[in-house]
């Protein structure tokens, strides 16, 4: 559970320019999610600090949170495998600044 209320968490802070002020739909294979992030419920005690900090981030955004089974969602299972692939092609780009004259700009 903590991954998927990591990737939850991890999404709506990335797109934040984007969804903030704005009402938006967070649609989930994960049931549990629907009651730890929902607005109108309070979070259990057990429940673990991280978690409940990351419910608290979210509070500020306007948003309703479904459940759909994975079944349903296609790209589910697609998305929680992609970094295995994406981890092969990484590029490093180092640049170097090279001194410039101002007879070298005339």
């Amino acid at each position: 559970m903590q991954k998927e209320a990591l990737a939850v968490y991890w999404a709506v802070h990335r797109l934040h320019k984007y969804l903030f002020g704005l009402r938006f739909t967070i649609i989930t294979d994960h049931q549990a999610l629907q009651y730890l992030f929902s607005p109108q419920k309070s979070i259990s005690k057990p429940t673990a600090a991280m978690i409940q900090r990351w419910s608290i981030a979210l509070a500020a955004y306007d948003y309703d949170i479904v459940h759909r089974p994975g079944k349903v969602i296609p790209q589910a299972d697609f998305l929680s495998r992609w970094s295995k692939f994406s981890e092969a092609k990484k590029c490093h780009f180092i640049a170097t600044a090279a001194p410039v004259s101002r007879e070298g700009l005339r």
